[in-house]
C-alpha cells in the first residue's frame, strides 16, 4: 500500500526546512519569510529571525505561527513583533 500523501502542514513544514537551509547557508543575518506552521490550512507569511529558527528546529513540537493563530492545542513559549513560537501541548 502506498504512503498517504503529506499533510498542507507538513508541506509547509518542509519547505521552511528548505528556506532555513538557505538563509543559514548564505549567512543570511536577516529575517527571512517563513510560512505560518498553524494548524490552519494558511497561506501566510511571517518574516522571522533566522536565530529563533535555529533555535526551534530542534524540539519539533515548537512551531512558529502568527500572532492570534495559535491553536488550542499549543502554548507561546516565545513572542516576536509579528510572529510566535509556539510548543504543542500533547
Amino acid at each position: 500500500m502506498g504512503r498517504e500523501p503529506p499533510s498542507a502542514r507538513e508541506t509547509r513544514f518542509r519547505e521552511n526546512e528548505v528556506l532555513r537551509a538557505v538563509a543559514e547557508a548564505d549567512a543570511f543575518r536577516g529575517p527571512f519569510g517563513f510560512q505560518c506552521e498553524c494548524t490552519r490550512d494558511c497561506p501566510e507569511l511571517v518574516m522571522v529571525d533566522r536565530v529563533d529558527v535555529s533555535a526551534v528546529r530542534p524540539n519539533p513540537e515548537r512551531l512558529v505561527v502568527r500572532p492570534g493563530h495559535p491553536t488550542e492545542e499549543a502554548r507561546v513559549v516565545l513572542r516576536r513583533d509579528g510572529y510566535l513560537i509556539v510548543e504543542l501541548l500533547r
